[in-house]
């Protein structure tokens, strides 16, 4: 893992948002299939990686269904330590792993934890850094390409939405977004797509807008895509804060959901341009509606958001690296505008996603902490109490990162 206090923060904060998208209502389920499970990712100092799963009501079912070493007749490539789920759930059931660090998409069997294919979507180790991907149909689906890659003739690749097919492992047309990156002065802005949201025949794509140097990060824009035509049609803009990534939707109220996690300069957050922000899709063009910023949350940036209806649900505070404050989760009332911290880590950066179940009663957390890597079960009424907590990886203990329905 990179030791660039930012880079290694983005790295952290990405996988983070990445668990937040695709939320549905308020018994959690999420858009792109119905729920089979959920897959556990597992990483050590994010230099191998292990997958677990659980039941879709959160009981583990399967400990170890694949890791950094497993052996496959299918699996060309080792699974890398940056492993991240997609933000919704696949067809039929299909478990996907996105290896950020090797370029590839690796198609599993759940119930049996065999690999069905794997598929580059990089020209040869060339770290286009895939970071979400969405299944239309058996033939198609959408990756992001978070890198951007000049050739010594100018012509570009990634900084796009790669258009595959699942069936025949093959690639094909690439949307670039590089004309919606967002200027910022001089600096050379890449698009840096990231989290995908597919909503009817519209395709949401969250845009990092960072230099190549990830020195300068740009404000907020959201690219959508019509899938019948797949050409970008519009963009959502969020001009007072950066790095807005995240995505989250509650279906029933047609609510978009964007967190903004926010810029880092020489190491450190500016907490004033990070936010959560609400859009209205029932309105053509869509209507930004509410704003919770920062300084709703202890002045502290925001970095994955759990709706569990329009206006309530939780988000996820980072900390501080070796000090405090720890990491803490925060639930908010968007309608009543008020918030509240209702549950703290003993950790920086080890908590990820809050991860709804069935019925919206309670909630999964993956806690990271070295001491005690645990699976924590949440009362999501009240207090967010703590009813038990669970290893998902008994056999080997390594620390749970990210949580997504498969």
């Amino acid at each position: 893992m990179n030791k660039h206090p930012f880079l290694r923060t983005s790295i952290l904060l990405s996988s983070l948002a990445l668990g937040s998208v695709g939320c549905d209502s308020s018994d959690g389920s999420t858009r792109g299939g119905d729920r089979s499970g959920i897959a556990v990712i597992h990483s050590a100092r994010y230099e191998s990686t292990l997958v677990s799963l659980l039941s879709s009501d959160g009981e583990l079912v399967q400990d170890d269904c694949i890791n950094s070493g497993s052996q496959d007749v299918k699996l060309s490539l080792a699974l890398s330590g940056d492993v991240v789920l997609p933000s919704s759930p696949q067809r039929e059931g299909e478990l996907v792993l996105i290896d950020r660090a090797n370029d590839a998409l690796l198609w599993m069997d759940p119930t049996n934890c065999r690999v069905k294919s794997q598929l580059s979507v990089g020209p040869g180790g060339t770290q286009m850094n895939p970071r979400d991907i969405v299944t239309v149909s058996a033939d198609k689906a959408y990756v992001t390409r978070f890198n951007t890659l000049v050739a010594a003739d100018g012509a570009s690749t990634g900084g796009d939405v790669l258009v595959i097919n699942p069936s025949a492992g093959a690639l094909g047309t690439r949307i670039d977004l590089s004309a919606q990156a967002v200027s910022e002065g001089d600096a050379a802005i890449l698009p840096r797509p990231d989290a995908l949201l597919l909503v009817d025949t519209q395709l949401f794509v969250s845009l990092g807008n960072q230099t190549s140097a990830f020195d300068t990060t740009a404000t907020g824009r959201v690219a959508i895509i019509d899938t019948t035509t797949d050409a970008v049609t519009g963009t959502l803009d969020i001009p007072e804060y950066r790095y807005c990534t995240g995505l989250s939707y509650v279906q029933d109220e047609q609510t978009l959901v964007v967190t903004c996690s926010g810029q880092y300069v020489d190491g450190v957050l500016d907490p004033t341009s990070s936010a959560m922000v609400l859009f209205d899709l029932s309105a053509s063009p869509p209507v930004r509606k509410q704003t919770l910023a920062a300084s709703d949350f202890g002045g502290r940036g925001v970095s994955s958001a759990t709706p569990v209806s329009a206006s309530r649900g939780f988000v996820t505070i980072p900390g501080e690296f070796g000090t405090t404050p720890t990491d803490a989760v925060w639930s908010y009332d968007a309608g009543a505008g008020t918030t509240s911290r209702v549950y703290e880590a003993a950790d920086s950066f080890v908590l990820g996603n809050l991860f709804v179940l069935p019925g919206g009663k309670s909630g999964l957390l993956a806690d990271a902490t070295a001491e005690d890597p645990r699976i924590r079960v949440l009362n999501l009424e009240g207090s967010l109490a703590e009813s038990r907590s669970f290893s998902s990886n008994p056999s080997a203990n390594l620390p749970p990162r990210l949580l997504a329905a498969y």
